[in-house]
């Protein structure tokens, strides 16, 4: 019997819009090479299986030769890979629950690669009040216990990571405990997104990223903001970005992280156009960009935009501190209260001796691989995997 090649991504469905709008550019490229690509549903091959209905918003931003499969349980999932040589993007987690994946893939000897080219700075989240025993034992002991588990062999690892991080790139060293065999240097997805699109840059609007209060990294690590906080932290935020719009005499745009409810934020900042799904393109036609915490900032610093760190917010009711990833770059940083009161002459200074500093920001995060396109290195590996 011929074997049939497969190529493919890995992944949860409960939040398929973030990863499509994320993987969107390679799954398209990957298309034109390959016959057949599929996004693979994770959520019924763990141990707790999902119950959900999952509706795709964003699937027209794929092409349409790219397969949606969603196994019912792991016998179908078997027999869906049986007599294929498959290679699959590795985009799901290493939680308790997914571990019965790890092993699934590793039981069918599925080739795996990583693409971590978003361009952000990684950290770690910090983990405080009620929540820190639940997540000091869902997250940390089965990080640990997964790095075991590839050490012994009863995970597959994944056999590249293609990262666009310098700093965890010159510091990966192959261990017996470790999840990938070997790192490749790759730019960011930005950078090549805007190297491909070559859209003309604009001065129209100022861009808010929204602080995504409620996303579910955020609300591992310090627990769900309740309504009455939620409007108070908003209520601050609307009346900086009117300040700021008056000064620059600019329209705000504000724009959404896919996993948003949008309808809450219309409600939250209703004096402002709110946008999903079309960050880069807003950021494009920014003249400033205001952001807390949002790996959307990247496009910004290739962009080399003005932009505006949002380090903490305080309230009546509170006080809320964002990462510190972003934090002391040489940002126009804003610990923001009700006693904020901007002085354009400043922030301008403040601005522009920010936009000196873009340029290391860049080397160490979103360009480590000069000019060349990263689709094309990936599918160079995955078509010498499957010969």
């Amino acid at each position: 019997m011929k074997t049939k090649f497969v190529v493919g991504l890995i992944t949860s469905f409960e939040y398929i819009d973030k990863v499509i709008n994320t993987y969107k550019l390679i799954l398209n490229e990957l298309s034109n090479e390959f016959n057949e690509v599929y996004i693979i549903n994770n959520d019924n091959l763990k141990f707790f299986r999902s119950k959900k209905k999952y509706k795709i918003k964003i699937k027209k931003k794929l092409d349409k030769k790219i397969i949606f499969y969603n196994p019912k349980n792991a016998s179908e999932f078997n027999k869906f890979v049986e007599n294929k040589k498959i290679i699959l993007i590795n985009s799901f987690g290493r939680s308790f629950s997914e571990m019965k994946t790890h092993f699934l893939l590793n039981k069918r000897n599925i080739h795996q690669i990583m693409i971590s080219n978003i361009g952000n700075i990684q950290g770690s989240n910090i983990y405080v009040g009620k929540n820190i025993i639940t997540n000091l034992f869902l997250k940390k002991i089965s990080h640990y216990l997964t790095l075991i588990f590839y050490g012994m062999g009863i995970f597959k690892k994944v056999s590249v990571r293609f990262i666009s991080n310098k700093y965890i790139l010159e510091n990966f060293k192959p261990k017996l405990f470790s999840q990938a065999k070997k790192m490749i240097p790759i730019n960011s997805r930005a950078h090549e997104d805007i190297l491909k699109n070559k859209m003309s840059k604009q001065q129209k609007y100022i861009v808010f990223l929204d602080h995504s209060l409620n996303h579910p990294e955020w609300v591992e690590a310090r627990g769900i903001i309740e309504k009455k906080f939620e409007k108070e932290i908003y209520k601050l935020t609307e009346n900086f970005l009117l300040q700021l719009s008056n000064l620059y005499k600019k329209k705000v745009v504000v724009c959404l992280h896919p996993s948003t409810n949008k309808n809450n934020i219309k409600n939250l900042l209703k004096k402002f156009k709110i946008v999903k799904f079309k960050t880069p393109e807003y950021i494009y036609k920014s003249e400033l960009v205001v952001f807390s915490d949002s790996s959307s900032i990247v496009d910004a610093f290739i962009l080399k935009k003005k932009i505006v760190c949002i380090k903490s917010l305080k309230t009546n009711l509170g006080e809320i501190k964002f990462l510190k990833n972003y934090h002391n770059l040489g940002l126009l940083e804003i610990d923001l209260d009700n006693k904020v009161n901007l002085k354009k002459n400043k922030i301008d200074i403040a601005l522009k001796n920010a936009l000196k500093k873009y340029s290391s920001f860049n080397r160490k995060f979103t360009q480590l691989d000069k000019n060349e396109v990263g689709s094309k290195k990936l599918i160079k590996y995955i078509k010498n995997v499957l010969v």
